[in-house]
């Protein structure tokens, strides 16, 4: 409300100018009259006429009542509500920029409330009311106002028509001249009967500025992708890909998951898309030299909300440098004699060999030939991988094996045991290097007394090791796990029972059922996280068998995958000794989810207790905990059942003192009657009630048109008040005096 001033003469009885015309006329006549006959001076007569005729007038206008107006102009401004969506819907990611980048919808809305200038013409001479809103309204004039932050968007429901009616409510003070709508239209609530006719009869139109991109709502999408930090030309390099959709088991939508070569286009891989799965893994493999470039590609079967979000770079430092591998041998057995071969004459392998049983003057084989072991860090950092053959522990001193644990658990240094019929693993018992094996090595295991075949683990492919196969379905040549195949079967292999298994390891191959060997539980290939490096036992010594069936292929390709996944641990990304589920990772409100964690890292583990607390933050920014219990005694799993009661995204975090980054994990809870089940933007709405309340739609590029769109309610009321002036005492003294100089005139001619 502004007050304008300004005072002027006026009347309690204000006469017409005719009436004033004739009322002077007649006073003009009655003073000629009184004084017309008298005989006097003639310039006495017109003097004192004139006193006569100045009273007349004066008692004239007393009679019509002089008062002082003084006008008070009052100017109501007008004003313009600006709803701010502040939904949970805003986080989704759909919006393409002009760079082809792709952002939420609430940073679109970030976008549109930092162009000033269109805003500043807003709100010249009006007043500009910030408003958020999701399931009600709520003020962020402080905010907007002191250029602080938004408060996230959180809302689990949103009401855009209640919304509305409890603003115009609360600010019913000021005429509102325009509600502004940054919204993508989501709202729980359909419009109610009479709403936009309520709008328009109160001459409050609605402009929508549409947020979001217009799609059908279902969106899957590429969250993270883990790959190793370097690898080899012909390497099998593991690529772990884990997504996220806001689709339901109800939905019929899938898709294919493709690796592919930015270089040359070449597929190299493609997995399908499951409703209830979220990680998969595919396997490339680098053919030229120089950084591999690929790319890993969702290709949807049915309508995709986000496109952007199907497409992940990967780029994959390929090195010429060989690895450096030690290889210790108690005795010239037959794998020994064919390994050493292989690591001879691998070009991507330096090797330095060292066969215990030879006699003094034997020349020890490799090409990096060494005429002692190691004996200081320094010299086992010459090593990227170490192979332990059948040996006995006293081959390695105690400060010896002490260097290798630690430059495992450093991950300078990956292991690998092959198993023998004399001191491994039975004779490193209590020893330090008993810790990086991924078993209990009391006593020596026992031998199957027929010959058994080998069947990979899914573990493998994550580890990118076994992968013979030609062709990308399937990877493993099933010719060796063909009981009927007698040269890819093992005659000699150690029976590790499953219950000797420490709770890190983790199965790579087991053997085949039959009928002398009905349980498939026992391990061939076992594998271990052990600090930031990892370890690898094979349980047999005749690998060289498939040497009579496929040459040196299925040979060369089982060590030499080994040895490479053992060497590029020390850059994995793949896999941080902790590993957090949450299952289903899409849940309704009320609905329960497991939560399970598994430690892989001997070195984590050994510092976990039976309870474990996993830090959840929800969506509001609560953070909040939960229990895990171990399951079992000797486990290196823990688990719990919650059911959550928020609507949001919410993250999951197990609290380990000594774990690395990475182990957070998502978990999307929808409310089947909030908005959440389906984020996609409803622009429809929008634009109906831009429509119906005589507003228009604007696109958030055409925002510099919003001000002139906008029409003036503002309300301007002027008020007058008045003061007497006859009754003033120095107004009064004016006749008085003119009565007094008439009188003293008429006194000097003797006519009073």
């Amino acid at each position: 409300m502004i007050p304008l001033l300004a005072q002027e003469m006026g009347w309690l009885h204000p006469w017409p100018l005719w009436v004033w015309v004739f009322l002077i006329g007649l006073c003009l006549l009655a003073a000629w009259w009184v004084y017309r006959s008298l005989v006097i001076p003639t310039w006495s007569r017109w003097v004192l006429g004139s006193f006569r005729f100045m009273i007349l007038v004066i008692l004239l206008i007393y009679v019509s009542g002089p008062v002082i107006e003084t006008s008070h102009k009052d100017h109501v401004e007008d004003q313009v509500i600006v709803l701010l969506d502040r939904s949970s819907s805003m986080n989704t990611v759909d919006v393409a920029t002009l760079d082809g980048a792709l952002v939420s919808r609430d940073q679109q809305l970030a976008d549109v409330l930092a162009m000033s200038e269109t805003w500043e013409e807003v709100s010249r001479d009006r007043i500009v009311d910030w408003v958020g809103f999701h399931g009600y309204g709520f003020s962020l004039q402080d905010q907007v106002g002191s250029g602080e932050p938004l408060p996230p968007p959180g809302g689990t429901t949103t009401d855009i028509p209640l919304s509305i009616n409890q603003i115009t409510e609360v600010n019913s003070m000021n005429p509102t001249s325009a509600i502004i709508l940054l919204s993508d239209g989501r709202s729980a609530q359909p419009v109610p009967r009479g709403f936009t006719t309520n709008l328009r009869s109160r001459g409050i139109p609605i402009y929508s500025i549409l947020l979001g991109s217009d799609g059908s709502g279902v969106d899957v999408g590429i969250q993270s992708t883990r790959s190793p930090g370097f690898a080899f030309i012909g390497d099998k390099v593991p690529i772990v890909v884990e997504l996220e959709h806001n689709f339901d088991p109800s939905q019929q939508q899938g898709g294919e998951i493709i690796l592919r070569s930015r270089d040359t286009g070449e597929d190299m891989d493609r997995v399908p898309i499951e409703i209830d799965q979220t990680e998969y893994t595919l396997v490339g493999e680098p053919q030229f030299q120089g950084d591999a470039h690929w790319i890993v590609e969702i290709v949807p079967s049915g309508e995709d909300l986000v496109s952007m979000n199907n497409t992940r770079d990967l780029q994959i430092e390929l090195t010429d440098q060989p690895l450096r591998v030690l290889y210790v041998e108690g005795h010239p057995r037959w794998e020994y004699r064919y390994l050493k071969n292989l690591l001879i004459r691998e070009q991507s392998i330096e090797s330095s060999i060292m066969l215990l049983s030879a006699d003094k003057d034997y020349a020890q084989e490799g090409n990096r030939p060494i005429t002692r072991l190691p004996s200081t860090r320094r010299e086992f950092l010459d090593f990227d991988v170490i192979i332990i053959g059948d040996l006995p522990a006293s081959t390695l001193s105690s400060e010896q094996q002490e260097i290798i644990d630690d430059l495992v658990v450093e991950g300078e240094l990956g292991i690998a045991w092959v198993g023998g019929s004399k001191w491994t693993p039975a004779k490193w018992d209590s020893t330090t290097l008993s810790n990086t094996l991924p078993f209990k090595a009391s006593i020596q295991p026992k031998q199957f007394t027929q010959p058994v075949h080998m069947k990979p683990t899914d573990e493998a492919l994550r580890l990118g090791v076994l992968q013979f196969g030609d062709q990308e379905e399937d990877p493993w040549e099933e010719v060796l796990s063909n009981k009927g195949v007698p040269w890819s079967a093992f005659h000699w292999m150690q029976r590790i029972e499953p219950e000797s298994l420490k709770p890190t390891a983790q199965v790579l191959a087991s053997v085949v059922e039959s009928d002398s060997n009905p349980s498939s539980d026992h391990p061939i290939l076992l594998a271990m996280r052990y600090g930031a490096g990892r370890s690898i036992y094979v349980a047999t010594d005749e690998i060289w068998r498939w040497r009579h069936g496929r040459g040196e292929r299925l040979y060369e390709q089982f060590w030499i995958q080994i040895i490479r996944s053992l060497a590029r641990n020390g850059m994995n990304q793949l896999d941080t000794g902790v590993r957090l589920d949450i299952s289903p990772p899409l849940v309704e409100v009320g609905e329960p989810q497991r939560i399970r964690v598994d430690i892989f890292d001997e070195s984590i583990l050994s510092t976990a207790g039976d309870i474990i607390q996993v830090e959840v933050t929800t969506p509001f920014g609560g953070v909040d905990q939960l229990e895990l219990l171990r399951e079992g005694s000797n486990n290196n799993t823990w688990s719990a059942t919650w059911i959550p009661m928020t609507a949001g995204r919410l993250t999951m975090d197990p609290l380990l003192p000594t774990h690395g980054e990475g182990t957070a994990r998502e978990s999307t809870i929808i409310d089947p009657a909030g908005e959440m089940a389906n984020p996609a933007t409803h622009h429809e709405l929008l634009r109906e009630l831009a429509a119906e309340t005589g507003g228009a739609v604007i696109q958030p590029g055409d925002l510099d048109t919003l001000p002139t769109l906008i029409p003036d309610r503002s309300i301007t009321t002027i008020h007058t008040q008045q003061q007497t002036i006859w009754d003033n005492i120095w107004l009064l003294l004016v006749p008085i005096a003119l009565l007094g100089l008439e009188w003293s005139g008429r006194r000097v001619f003797r006519l009073a």
